[in-house]
């Protein structure tokens, strides 16, 4: 009987670690999408001379509340007394489940809406290195020019502080 009992703790501090590790890794990659996303939106809702802008942002900056949702029940069940959830908390999967798709569908709408209007008509596509990265936009010509040039010369870098010299705010940390 005691062997049994201690396959059952180390069978429990197993899941335990497992749920551990998933709600890390499941509160690090909403931490990545939320700083990822955010710039490229807030560059554009301040009217930066350069933006980043990948289609998925709309979509990521709305799957936020899944996320988070997703993070508490990782940690919610890690720590409860018998690894399982309440039955209230459950019951919100298939929520945040409807939520998801409508997050899905809503995010991709406003993603080309954004492209046409906003960045359709009051910029410049400047650089775009793939189908399945973003792509810079620019105020002007002129500017465009500048952004390719240090591009060629300093990468990202160079252009997030070429951007700061145009817009005459304090540079990235």
């Amino acid at each position: 009987m005691n062997g049994f009992s201690q396959m059952i703790n180390v069978d429990n501090l197993k899941k335990r670690g497992q749920l551990f590790i998933a709600g890390c890794v499941c509160i690090g990659l909403t931490w990545l999408d939320y700083c990822s996303s955010i710039t490229g939106v807030m560059d554009l809702l301040m009217s930066r001379s350069i933006i980043y802008y990948f289609w998925w942002y709309s979509s990521i900056i709305l799957f936020i509340p899944v996320m988070v949702y997703f993070d508490f029940l990782f940690v919610f069940a890690c720590f409860s007394y018998n690894l399982k959830l309440p039955v209230i908390l459950g019951k919100g999967l298939v929520i945040s489940y409807y939520y998801a798709g409508a997050a899905f569908i809503i995010g991709n709408i406003i993603s080309f809406v954004v492209m046409f209007y906003p960045l359709g008509t009051n910029y410049v596509q400047c650089l775009r290195s793939g189908p399945l990265a973003g792509t810079y936009y620019a105020r002007t010509e002129q500017i465009c020019e500048q952004m390719k040039e240090a591009w060629e010369n300093g990468g990202v870098k160079a252009v997030n502080e070429l951007n700061d010299k145009l817009d005459s705010i304090p540079p990235h940390q």
